[in-house]
């Protein structure tokens, strides 16, 4: 897989400006997982572990913000869910970040309301696959409306208070 020929060689001085995009994005993405504990875990997440605020490590979350249910697991047409990893849970630090990946697949934006959860507020837009050049540092309240681009992930954070 990893072959040191010409199978596996890159030629950077021809690189395209979406190559040399691509690129950065990638390294953006590698600085984020690094400087993000939560994305670190060191065992399988099951939504079993809860913080002191009853938060589990993982819960999968619906478009209207709360928690996935059976019914919404079975429906074929909702393209759109959220992943929500809590610190606190994972690592068993007091005060740790949550993080809320959301995956829209549909061919269209969905609206996705950001959680509330208790003991933090606010979420920061850290990543969107949709505007990869984004550095938005504004703070979206809990309970806000977001759009969700179609087909692309878009990752949230909240740090602890």
């Amino acid at each position: 897989y990893g072959q040191d020929n010409q199978i596996g060689w890159l030629d950077w001085k021809d690189i395209t400006d979406e190559g040399r995009k691509l690129t950065k994005f990638t390294a953006k993405l590698m600085e984020f997982r690094a400087a993000h504990e939560v994305l670190c875990a060191t065992r399988f997440l099951h939504g079993k572990a809860v913080c002191e605020n009853g938060i589990k490590d993982l819960t999968w979350i619906s478009p209207t913000g709360n928690e996935r249910t059976g019914q919404e697991w079975s429906n074929k047409g909702d393209k759109c869910l959220g992943m929500l990893l809590n610190e606190a849970a994972i690592s068993g630090k007091k005060n740790g970040e949550h993080l809320l990946a959301v995956f829209n697949s549909a061919a269209s934006s969905v609206e996705f309301k950001l959680p509330t959860l208790k003991g933090v507020s606010g979420w920061t837009r850290a990543l969107d696959t949709s505007a990869p050049e984004l550095d938005d540092k504004k703070i979206h309240a809990d309970g806000e409306k977001f759009m969700i681009p179609a087909r692309s992930v878009v990752v949230f954070t909240q740090k602890p208070a």
